[in-house]
């Protein structure tokens, strides 16, 4: 096992100077060290479903307007056959779990490596599990798999990441 430091509310909307999120009234713990344990094996799940809002969200976010995510008709005429979302949008997800579940706040990419064997489509729900490789304990860094699957089990997204952990206390 190894432990790692991490940070309760870690996301603050509005940091006053000592340091709480405004408008929070229960105790302040935004510099609050917790220990996490990560180990070899362990896993993290994150679900979301994919809809044309959050197409457009992306699209307004990046500039990615591809026909393939907004014309139908276009869309049609191509392998995939219909209206597919981003792939921003799931490894998006992937960002989300590295930074709020495995190992949590202050943690960053430093390497990617992602392939998308499937399209996901506008409609889809995906279910993006993460897999702890390995740790590098004195640099608060991790190996971590990853694996997207849809409704049906097809697997849309795979790849592995090198994680960093800041501890904040630098």
């Amino acid at each position: 096992r190894v432990r790692l430091r991490t940070f309760r509310d870690a996301v603050p909307l509005a940091v006053g100077d000592d340091g709480c999120r405004a408008g929070v009234e229960e105790k302040c713990t935004s510099r609050e060290a917790l220990t996490m344990e990560l180990e070899v094996g362990q896993r993290a799940t994150r679900e979301l479903v994919v809809d044309e809002e959050m197409v457009r969200k992306y699209a307004e976010i990046t500039g990615d307007y591809n026909p393939l995510h907004f014309d139908a008709e276009f869309a049609a005429h191509t392998r995939f056959g219909r209206l597919m979302a981003q792939g921003g949008i799931a490894t998006g997800m992937l960002h989300a779990l590295v930074a709020m579940e495995m190992p949590g706040p202050g943690s960053v990419f430093m390497r990617q490596s992602w392939t998308f064997p499937a399209p996901v489509y506008i409609g889809d729900t995906l279910r993006a599990e993460a897999t702890v490789k390995s740790v590098r304990a004195k640099r608060n860094m991790a190996e971590l798999e990853f694996e997207v699957k849809n409704q049906d089990g097809t697997v849309v997204l795979n790849g592995e990441a090198l994680i960093l952990q800041d501890d904040g206390s630098s």
